[in-house]
């Protein structure tokens, strides 16, 4: 991992890192899968313009690991699981917005207005729920928690 760290300390500037700093980030990181960390890096060395600390690396990774639909693929997916009334294909998090919002009965016979204001509110449930998400990965992969160390 100091490696990598290297690597994205070449392309950055102003970076003070020292031996200790690497010593540092190498146990705050250090329980983050190797194929994880490089893909976090990797994404970090050509968004970021000045050196990101464990928690930026942390939440990177989450997020990388993850893999959340965006929020026009999400009000999609529901409006599709509401038509069919059935949620069970649906990512989880989107079956806990839906549910936060009312769910089908809340958006069923909605005018245009009304249903923008459903938008709204899936929008800002489905952003709650994405956030809890990162921060239970952030925490799993700060701690080690839930395996798949290779991966």
């Amino acid at each position: 991992m100091v490696k990598r760290l290297t690597v994205l300390s070449l392309v950055l500037p102003n970076n003070k890192m020292d031996e200790n700093s690497y010593e540092a980030y190498y146990k705050l990181l250090g329980r983050v899968p190797a194929g994880l960390m490089e893909a976090t890096l990797n994404a970090l060395a050509v968004t970021v313009k000045f050196y990101p600390v464990p928690a930026e690396i942390l939440h990177k990774a989450a997020k990388i690991k993850l893999a959340h639909p965006s929020e026009n693929d999400t009000l999609a997916a529901a409006h599709i699981g509401i038509k069919r009334g059935d949620w069970s294909g649906l990512h989880p998090a989107v079956r806990r917005a839906l549910k936060a919002v009312g769910g089908a009965q809340a958006a069923e016979g909605l005018g245009s207005s009304e249903m923008n204001t459903w938008r709204a509110q899936f929008s800002k449930a489905i952003e709650r729920e994405f956030k809890d998400e990162i921060e239970q990965e952030v925490y799993r992969l700060a701690y080690g928690i839930g395996g798949d160390a290779d991966a």
